[in-house]
């Protein structure tokens, strides 16, 4: 297989890492929005506030269902056309839709068709950022598929919660005393990124993987189909392993920030904590995946990984409910969600090269959608009524369902290796 040149792989490691960051961008920016900003403009005056911030989380809901369907269109197109074609027609819709969103009517202007407006506007965007993840970390990982540092390469991708994270915060920061106007600034801004992005992309080289297919003549000419028919069990797998990181850093994303606001922490204060937390998650990141390659025991790190979190998360959320100590409160709130440095080799691992753009992005996505999306509904009773337990079993119950699909994951990955030496 053709090797591409060092720079050539940086730059896609890049801007694959751009798009990634700008799907967590909007992953917590808009979470926060959903509390802190649009209850107050999408909904009439004097509307119950849990009613309204319900209804705001259930539109962030709706493109997390929207991503799954993105991911096979999207991934359906990569694994037939190239990876990058798709990569560039999903930076396009991406880009347009959260632009156009920047720019909607609130309730005073178009009532609750503002609502209605907002929710297309969000399918819209969440079927481009559905075709994502899966491409990126294809082409990323099948550039340097040689490489003895796979998993470092991995961080281009698996970097991009905490680099969203970090960008959103930063404009949080810039506009916390209007965000009311400033909102509008910061999610338009998402949208130019992304376009330039797919201007950008255009002229990425392709994987070598994908081109090698081209030249067998083996392209899969029905991805979809292949995929569900075929890597079911690994489709269950991936969106399984993926539960806990998904489900804890939506439940963070959206909760930790206003629950510091209402026990009287300035919001710059608030934000500045969230950084901290971001740099020190970065931190772990590489090492982490260093290890990994090192190693070879992706599967081990990921599953100790998990229990780590569980266990992290409980002192993590006592903190922070009772106001005690917040920044150590949201490192290790942060921390809980570490598995994700081993999560993006390990999903790719699981699929054919045939097929892997469709099967690694729908297998996140899915995790995405009922571990990520489900999240903030599921706990949003038990956070504003600070029932601690509540909000604990539910992060542990995301943590047994990934502990499950790693110890899956590990027993196939055993059988395989059996049935090789025999």
């Amino acid at each position: 297989m053709e090797e591409l040149k060092y720079n050539e792989r940086l730059k896609i490691g890049i801007f694959s890492a751009v798009g990634t960051t700008i799907e967590y961008y909007d992953f917590f920016l808009y979470a926060l929005l959903s509390v802190l900003v649009f209850p107050k403009i999408f909904f009439p005056p004097g509307f119950k506030y849990l009613t309204a911030v319900l209804i705001s989380l259930s539109t962030y809901f709706v493109t997390f269902m929207a991503r799954p369907i993105g991911a096979m269109l999207f991934g359906n197109l990569g694994d037939k056309e190239g990876r990058r074609k798709g990569l560039v027609l999903n930076m396009a819709l991406v880009g347009v839709s959260y632009i156009i969103i920047g720019l909607l009517p609130t309730y005073e202007v178009l009532g609750f068709t503002s609502v209605l407006l907002l929710i297309v506007l969000r399918l819209l965007f969440g079927l481009g950022m559905g075709g994502e993840y899966g491409g990126a970390l294809a082409i990323v990982l099948e550039c340097n598929w040689q490489s003895k540092n796979r998993g470092l390469w991995s961080c281009f991708v698996q970097a991009g919660p905490s680099l969203g994270e970090l960008l959103a915060l930063l404009g949080l920061l810039v506009f916390y005393d209007n965000l009311l106007l400033g909102w509008r600034v910061l999610v338009i801004l998402g949208g130019i990124i992304a376009l330039v992005n797919f201007i950008i992309r255009k002229n990425i080289s392709e994987s070598p993987a994908f081109l090698k297919l081209l030249r067998l003549n083996r392209i899969d000419r029905s991805p979809i189909v292949t995929t569900v028919k075929k890597y079911y069990r690994q489709i269950l797998i991936s969106s399984a392993m993926v539960g806990l990181a998904a489900g804890a850093t939506t439940v963070i994303a959206t909760y930790a920030l206003p629950i510091m606001r209402s026990e009287g922490v300035p919001l710059n204060v608030g934000i500045m904590y969230l950084v901290i937390g971001d740099l020190v998650w970065l931190a772990s990141l590489f090492p982490l995946t260093l290890i990994g390659d090192r190693t070879n025991r992706e599967e081990l790190i990921m599953l100790l990984s998990i229990v780590l979190g569980a266990i992290l998360f409980l002192p993590g959320i006592y903190l922070l409910f009772t106001d005690k100590d917040l920044l150590l409160s949201i490192v290790l709130l942060k921390l809980t969600t570490i598995s994700w440095a081993q999560y993006g080799l390990l999903n790719a691992l699981n699929f054919p090269v045939e097929v892997r753009y469709t099967g690694s992005g729908f297998s996140y996505q899915l995790g995405a959608m009922y571990a990520g999306g489900l999240s903030p509904l599921l706990s949003s009773y038990f956070v504003i009524n600070r029932e601690l337990v509540g909000v604990y079993s539910i992060i542990l119950g995301y943590a047994i369902i990934s502990a499950i699909g790693v110890m899956v994951y590990m027993k196939k990955r055993q059988m395989l290796n059996y049935k090789e030496a025999s």
